[in-house]
């Protein structure tokens, strides 16, 4: 009888914990479905939900902002997409970013890897203001980095590579990086700063649910 009991236990028992996996992969497949992907939320609440003004420091700002556009000034954060037009602003923003990462020296653009010495020496500095930042953007850098070394091995034998940037222009490799690394940021923002309302929270669940198109891969 004891036997019989016990075994009846355990099968219960398995039952549940089945039933909670169940649960647990409806409720993410619910919340999967609930995201319209084609419905793009206004990504200029961005800085409402998660004020960050970014990694670069003032100075390195002020040493760079020469090679941004008189027309559309240097974002809050340092990053963000890039200007107007492919051959104007586009193409100083993309110096302008490079600059603020060369000035970093926190990653290799040629080979994508990240210095995690020099990373680990200047984000804690740069972000003395606002510490709870320190972790999320140093594995936004590392995620981002890794993503570029990807895209640039996917595409190295691409039989429609992409066109290289016009000569004396810099390439998107650096734009590109800030721009993933202000995403991952913003998806694991700090609960310190994060705004916790509906819009903020659908914003966050569009851009970990939905893949929007990118800019090409870097050269």
């Amino acid at each position: 009888m004891s036997n019989y009991l016990n075994l009846r236990k355990n099968n219960m028992n398995r039952f549940g914990v089945l039933n909670l996996v169940i649960a647990i992969g409806l409720v993410a497949l619910s919340v999967t479905d609930a995201i319209d992907c084609n419905n793009k939320p206004d990504f200029k609440a961005a800085k409402d939900c998660c004020p960050f003004e970014g990694f670069a420091t003032s100075e390195i700002k002020e040493s760079c902002k020469s090679l941004m556009s008189d027309d559309d000034g240097p974002p809050a954060d340092g990053g963000g997409p890039g200007g107007k037009g492919h051959h104007g602003p586009k193409h100083r923003n993309s110096c302008y970013h490079q600059c603020i990462m060369n000035a970093t020296e926190m990653v290799n653009f040629e080979t994508m890897t990240v210095d995690e010495a020099k990373m680990k020496a200047y984000l804690p500095k740069a972000l003395s203001g606002t510490p709870d930042f320190v972790q999320p953007v140093q594995d936004a850098i590392v995620k981002c980095a890794e993503k570029g070394k990807e895209m640039k091995a996917r595409h190295a034998n691409d039989d429609h590579p992409h066109p290289s940037p016009p000569p004396g222009s810099c390439k998107p490799c650096a734009s590109m990086l800030m721009h993933c690394v202000k995403m991952e940021t913003m998806i694991n923002c700090p609960t310190s700063t994060w705004k916790n309302d509906e819009a903020c929270n659908n914003l966050r669940e569009f851009m970990m649910v939905c893949k929007p198109k990118g800019p090409p891969p870097p050269k």
